[in-house]
């Protein structure tokens, strides 16, 4: 009878110990701030020799979400076929660009969480972009 006790109290202290184990802190990630859908606005320009003139103006419904580039990387889907993936920093400053070579490069910040501007390019052409959360 004692031995059927302590293997009781044995067994219940390992399911009480597995089951706390087994309970995983989820940790916020400061990106999910950031995250949703937005309506951009894209001045886009080129620039030629001896002038500069502006290419286009539209509006595109597009979205911003987590990238698996790195933990401070967010994708930028801005325009029609095209996005680009940008870190982002817990203040909301965007910097550094992946996949894009030499002479390509983004700027900008988010005002608050639902309002961002940016500007994107490379030598020949640059987009200016704002975008609003819907």
């Amino acid at each position: 009878m004692k031995f059927i006790t302590i293997l009781s109290i044995l067994l219940g202290l390992i399911l009480i110990s597995s089951t706390q184990c087994s309970k995983e802190v989820k940790e916020t990630d400061y990106r999910d701030a950031f995250i949703g859908d937005y309506i951009f606005t894209v001045n886009a320009y080129h620039y030629a020799a001896d002038s500069i003139f502006k290419d286009s103006l539209y509006y595109f419904s597009g979205y911003i979400s987590k990238s698996d580039y790195s933990p401070s990387a967010i994708l930028l889907f801005y325009k029609p076929n095209f996005n680009t993936v940008a870190n982002i920093s817990n203040d909301g400053k965007l910097g550094k660009i992946y996949g894009f070579g030499i002479g390509w490069n983004l700027g900008g910040k988010f005002e608050g969480v639902d309002r961002l501007w940016f500007r994107f390019g490379g030598l020949y052409t640059c987009d200016s972009v704002t975008g609003i959360r819907k």
